[in-house]
């Protein structure tokens, strides 16, 4: 199992382990470390649910085991328990975590449902650059959008245009945004992460919106804690 840094801050002040390396890419530090978000710097930020407590934001204290980790919530006093990470943005099953990772950003996106008032299931995202080391493919999750729920690219049409779909809901447009297409960690590590299917995607092949939970092939990326790059995916920190 590959070593996972967790920063700490000794009672004189003193940060430990802040970096995984020293090293600089474009500006910024490569891969992450956990430990408690309210310290100086970035640390990795999953989302945790603790027992029968509500998933909540958390802090990473100790790694476990290649998929599960020790953690706390932000409750007051702090929930503590183990929880093994899970292909899903806001756990619901009891002692189970997840860490968002986006594979690339769409900037200056807007975003127009099909009606032009009250309830929609789809909308239009257009007008976007892209950058990551992950290509748009129909399944990815879609995040930054508004809509609530999950969100789901339906179709590529061009190069900046793609449909997206989500529960019918009323949809506020938007005229210009920046957007992210993410996956969820299987694994993770202070270098690289990886993510749960063959292909990094949703598998549509029912008709459903299941995950792939046996027999898959993870992806593995290499992360830091900014915005995607050619080279680099984001995972979520605070």
């Amino acid at each position: 199992m590959a070593k996972f840094n967790i920063q700490q801050t000794s009672v004189d002040g003193i940060v430990h382990d802040r970096y995984q390396s020293p090293v600089l890419v474009g500006g910024f530090h490569i891969g992450g470390v956990g430990g408690n978000t309210a310290q100086t710097g970035q640390q990795i930020q999953p989302m945790v649910k603790i027992g029968s407590n509500s998933a909540t934001t958390g802090n990473i204290i100790a790694q476990k085991g290649s998929h599960k980790f020790r953690v706390t919530d932000n409750a007051n006093p702090p929930n503590v328990g183990k929880c093994i990470l899970a292909n899903i943005a806001t756990p619901v099953v009891a002692n189970t975590m997840s860490i968002a990772v986006n594979t690339a950003v769409l900037t200056t996106a807007a975003a127009n449902a099909y009606v032009a008032s009250g309830a929609s299931t789809s909308a239009y995202v257009t007008g976007f650059t892209v950058a990551g080391p992950v290509s748009l493919a129909v399944g990815q999750t879609i995040t930054g959008t508004g809509a609530t729920g999950n969100v789901y690219i339906t179709a590529i049409n061009s190069a900046s245009n793609v449909t997206i779909t989500y529960t019918s809901q009323t949809f506020s447009n938007v005229a210009s945004g920046t957007f992210n297409t993410t996956v969820y960690a299987s694994k993770i590590n202070s270098k690289f992460v990886w993510d749960w299917g063959t292909d990094g995607n949703r598998n549509t092949t029912t008709g459903t919106n299941t995950f792939y939970a046996s027999g898959y092939n993870p992806n593995r990326y290499r992360y830091h804690l900014a915005a995607p790059t050619s080279i680099f995916v984001q995972v979520a920190s605070a």
